[in-house]
């Protein structure tokens, strides 16, 4: 019988933040944060017993997988403003460590036949793997006059592992007047593989994913009522994805171009009500083939309610709606089923009456509605199941 796996991740967040004026023009910030993300996969499914050894049992092989990352950065910025400049700098560092790295597959190691027990096997990355980056971001917005400015920047990373980057970013902004705005933006982005996707590689080297963006808007900003019309086009190149079928691991894959609309409606109603909602209508390709690309959505929907109550209290009601997923090009199942889920969160500001203490708690898919994604052909017949419970969390937070 095909399983289920079942995914739970642990993430801890903790960062500490100043800022400072220099001068009457100038001011600078620092930031260290500290960020441990832990993620446990059971049951994820590698393949059935007949495509190890041809032999006739229809037993999945699975693996149980734990790994642990921790990143620690220290950011430095600086804000100059200088006749008609508005001068932006930033220098970071991060050092990322992988501090568990654990993998059991019911596979006999020496003969890589099923076996009754689950067996260690060797994980994609070791523990004990780092990566160091050091960044640099210079960015200046100059305004040729009160209706027109011009935004250019640069971001720099370097990499202890030979994964160099250097992306720029032009935006172009008009003012016809105090409400309306027309933005045009051309950026360059890009995502180097992670420590474990380069040590799961299934070639010498695993190229960092490319990203151009074009996208200009037209804004309505006044009266209480945003309405935002975006049209973007993009291209990306060396898709890192990851092989769900033996030999499995991460490849790079042809290039894409994605192109469609969003809209951005929000709108107060008084102090104590307000609406946001988006709409985004995607159309992606292949470049190669021309054909969809596996796992996008052609459409996906968010209406949120934000209702303030009392000293420092907030409701938050947010409906979020997606189409069906694409398929693969030679799978020939049905788009996988389209997805509504609601979701409600509460805010507490000074809690307990102390400045700066925050709760924020919530519940995601409240109404416990199965939420899927498409799984690849061959693995799972009814897709991944990645929740159908009500998820409590929880956060609390304090600003100096």
């Amino acid at each position: 019988p095909i399983s289920q796996t079942v995914i739970s991740d642990r993430v801890l967040s903790v960062s500490l933040e100043h800022r400072i004026e220099i001068a009457a023009a100038t001011d600078a910030g620092w930031r260290l944060q500290h960020l441990a993300n832990s993620s446990e996969k059971n049951g994820q499914f590698l393949g059935v017993a007949q495509s190890f050894g041809q032999l006739s049992s229809q037993d999945d092989i699975v693996s149980d997988v734990d790994l642990q990352e921790q990143r620690n950065t220290l950011s430095l910025d600086l804000r100059h403003q200088h006749n008609q400049h508005r001068l932006f700098g930033e220098l970071s560092v991060e050092q990322i460590e992988v501090t568990r790295a654990r993998q059991f597959i019911n596979l006999d190691p020496a003969t890589d036949l099923p076996d009754d027990t689950f067996n260690a096997f060797p994980t994609p990355v070791n523990e004990g793997e780092q990566r160091d980056v050091l960044s640099l971001v210079l960015q200046d917005e100059y305004s040729l006059n009160p209706a027109i400015s011009i935004t250019a920047g640069l971001r720099y990373d370097e990499f202890n592992d030979d994964l160099d980057n250097l992306s720029p970013r032009l935006a172009l902004v008009w003012r016809g007047s105090a409400d309306l705005i027309l933005k045009f933006q051309y950026a360059e982005a890009y995502r180097p593989p992670t420590l474990r996707e380069v040590g799961g590689a299934l070639t010498n080297r695993l190229e960092p994913e490319t990203i151009e963006t074009t996208e200009a808007s037209l804004i309505h900003d006044g009266h209480g009522l945003l309405v935002k019309h975006t049209l973007f086009y993009s291209t990306i190149d060396d898709f890192i994805a990851f092989r769900d079928v033996a030999p499995l691991g991460y490849l790079n894959i042809r290039g894409a171009r994605l192109y469609g609309y969003e809209l951005e409606l929000n709108r107060d109603l008084g102090s104590w009500l307000s609406i946001q909602s988006s709409l985004s209508l995607l159309h992606s390709e292949d470049r190669a083939t021309g054909d969809e690309i596996y796992g996008a959505a052609p459409w996906m929907l968010t209406v949120s309610g934000l209702y303030r109550f009392g000293q420092g209290h907030s409701l938050n009601l947010q409906l979020k709606s997606r189409a069906g997923q694409q398929r693969e090009q030679d799978d020939t199942r049905a788009d996988s089923d389209s997805l509504t889920q609601v979701d409600i969160s509460y805010n507490h500001n000074h809690l307990f009456g102390v400045r700066g203490l925050r709760l924020t708690t919530g519940i995601r898919n409240l109404l416990q509605q199965e939420v899927n994604y498409a799984a690849p052909r061959d693995t799972y017949a009814d897709d991944y199941v990645y929740s159908d419970n009500a998820i409590w969390w929880v956060t609390l937070g304090l600003s100096l």
